[in-house]
């Protein structure tokens, strides 16, 4: 792109200091909005130091607008001013100009919006580049969290918890788990034992009826029922009248604590079934006893046998496998992503030719053209 030196020598210097202010307006007016937003933060008496950076940058802002312009700075504003006059002629002369054709003659004769064009055009390309690193990352990720999934199954599914959940085995590795987390291996059994408490509860209910003489009879059948406490149940006189009847005693056996003591290596655990009070006839005690007897007897099995030489890696699952080679073919496409760095070109209405390094640098500096 060429500069229009004898244009820029026309104008005269009335126009060109009219043209410089309006150019850099837009500093003078970021300043104020700063300078503005610091002294509200300090008459709010709220983040002082934010306000005074902002009042600082404000102040620089605006002496930008005051401070004399360099050469190549005057150059670029000339320059811009002129390539707009010409389209503003352009658009009034009634001809049929295309949009396309009227941002050719501004990319061509204004060093600005050369610089945007530029500017813009790196900005697509980068996004794009970054769209596809993080769309392979993204990929890759997933696959890596799809993995971590599947081992954790992989692992799971080698510990059978059918009996009771605080009581799982592992027939592959040959470990035993407790309570969740307490894990040995079918070697470091040293003993078990149920753990049972019981209560005798005893409840009495009388049957008979109430006579309107006085007798010693209903003490004598109590004592034989009963013993002592049972006659003077059974045969209470008062005055004419007396009770006569059978007193029936009931005694159920509640469980109070039901368990299974296991000794891993020394550590005493206890797999706790019941631990409130349960009639030893009800079928929650029923159930609970079941399970007691079957983790001591998958006890007495695993307790004799070794553990295994060789356990197999949860890796060799087929699943995994799979995945693994996704993840080989997923990094190698993140790495293809990041080493396919974007080519920056100019949009095709502009030609489509490759930027080269020199001219996006100047286009960044707000030096292109000069």
């Amino acid at each position: 792109m060429q500069i229009d030196q004898e244009a820029i020598n026309a104008l005269s210097e009335k126009e060109k200091k009219k043209i410089l202010r309006k150019a850099s307006l837009g500093f003078l007016i970021f300043g104020i909005l700063l300078i503005a937003a610091g002294i509200a933060l300090i008459i709010l008496k709220k983040l002082i130091v934010l306000a005074i950076i902002l009042i600082v940058l404000g102040a620089f802002s605006a002496f930008v607008y005051f401070a004399p312009a360099n050469e190549k700075q005057q150059q670029r504003a000339f320059a811009s001013y002129l390539s707009k006059e010409k389209v503003k002629a352009m658009k009034a002369s009634g001809e049929n100009v295309s949009k396309d054709d009227l941002d050719r003659v501004r990319f061509e004769t204004d060093p600005v919006f050369y610089e945007n064009v530029l500017r813009n055009a790196k900005s697509q390309a980068d996004r794009e580049y970054q769209k596809n690193v993080s769309k392979a990352e993204s990929h890759l990720e997933t696959l890596k969290t799809r993995r971590e999934t599947e081992l954790e199954l992989a692992n799971a599914d080698r510990w059978d918890s059918g009996i009771h959940k605080k009581f799982a085995v592992n027939m592959t590795e040959g470990k035993i788990k407790i309570n969740y987390n307490k894990v040995g291996l079918f070697t470091d059994i040293i003993g078990f034992d149920l753990h049972l408490e019981t209560i005798k509860k005893t409840e009495g209910k009388s049957t008979g009826k109430t006579t309107p003489r006085a007798s010693l009879g209903g003490a004598a059948v109590g004592a034989a029922l009963g013993g002592a406490k049972g006659a003077v149940i059974g045969g209470i006189g008062m005055g004419k009248r007396s009770y006569k009847g059978v007193l029936t005693l009931t005694t159920t056996t509640i469980c109070t604590h039901l368990g299974v003591y296991i000794n891993l290596a020394g550590d005493l655990q206890e797999i706790v079934l019941l631990s409130s009070k349960t009639e030893c006839d009800s079928k929650a005690y029923k159930n609970a006893a079941e399970t007691a007897l079957a983790i001591i007897s998958k006890l007495q099995y695993v307790c004799k046998l070794p553990v295994p030489d060789h356990v197999p890696a949860p890796e060799t699952n087929d699943t995994i496998i799979a995945l693994d080679a996704e993840i080989v073919d997923a990094e190698k496409k993140l790495a293809a992503a990041k080493e396919d760095k974007p080519v920056y070109r100019l949009p095709e209405k502009y030609g489509g030719a490759e930027i080269s390094a020199q001219e996006l640098e100047k286009a960044m500096n707000h030096t292109a053209g000069t």
